[in-house]
């Protein structure tokens, strides 16, 4: 029982927030600057995209990395766990399409 509240405390922490779905297409499509993330997406701020960023990092869904190209600066990539989600999450929105006009 315990396995199964932590489970679903997880999914509803992850993916009940506003924004994660967005920011997890954005970087399956392969956008890994934040800023470019926030520019993808019109009405998410700087401050609610680290806030998203961050959680995913701690369920282990996304990696910060610092490239140490000129200019340094920080991309975010799915981790192996993530490209899972994000692939369930696709799955999960044509199901919605198909019974959704029913």
């Amino acid at each position: 029982m315990t396995v199964e509240l932590d489970t679903r405390r997880m999914f509803e922490e992850v993916l009940g927030c506003k924004w994660t779905l967005a920011i997890l297409d954005a970087l399956a499509a392969g956008v890994a600057r934040p800023g470019k993330l926030r520019r993808a997406m019109a009405g998410l701020t700087s401050k609610v995209l680290q806030d998203r960023l961050r959680k995913l990092e701690r369920f282990e869904l996304v990696k910060r990395e610092l490239v140490t190209q000129k200019p340094l600066h920080v991309e975010d990539r799915l981790t192996r766990k993530g490209r899972e989600l994000s692939r369930i999450v696709i799955r999960l929105r044509g199901f919605a399409d198909r019974w959704s006009a029913v």
